[in-house]
């Protein structure tokens, strides 16, 4: 009989703090903003023989990796059809609608994203987690689902099967 269960991560270290702004339509975006976002993830997988599925450790710090990338800085949605995104030496520049945005480069990270929300955080944060996917498919991983939250009253999830 195989025997499933779910595993729980929350960590201290598994959070970051970044300003965004959500784009609601070609004309109206929120004013840039910060939160300190918390993540949390569950892992459907196979209970092996030995009353062990895999080394939690090993998943508590990759996702602190990948907190850690998106720390103390301001996320920009590089897919947004809203926005036009330039460069030059030391700045990028956001054009929404008729307003121009300058960041200095080390500021952003332009994330591979349509907006930034709480579900394509989450989203893009379980795409990172995959990105070692054969460990995960070794640890019988077989669903993973993240959890990106903004406070005690907002969150948003995503779900990844393998």
């Amino acid at each position: 009989m195989m025997r499933r269960s779910l595993i729980e991560l929350a960590h201290a270290n598994m959070q970051f703090s970044a300003g965004h702004f959500v784009i609601f339509s070609p004309t109206v975006r929120e004013n840039i903003h910060g939160h300190t976002y918390t993540v949390s993830a569950a892992l459907l997988t196979e209970i092996g023989d030995t009353g062990l599925s895999f080394d939690l450790t090993d998943y508590q710090a990759r996702l602190a990796g990948i907190c850690a990338q998106l720390d103390l800085i301001v996320l920009i949605p590089g897919m947004c059809k809203h926005l036009k995104i330039t460069h030059d030496d030391d700045y990028t520049t956001i054009h929404f609608s008729s307003e121009k945005i300058v960041f200095l480069k080390r500021d952003i990270k332009i994330l591979p994203l349509s907006n930034i929300t709480l579900e394509e955080l989450s989203f893009w944060i379980a795409q990172q987690l995959l990105l070692g996917g054969s460990l995960l498919c070794e640890d019988g991983i077989k669903e993973i689902t993240i959890k990106v939250s903004s406070g005690a009253d907002r969150s948003g999830s995503s779900t990844l099967s393998l």
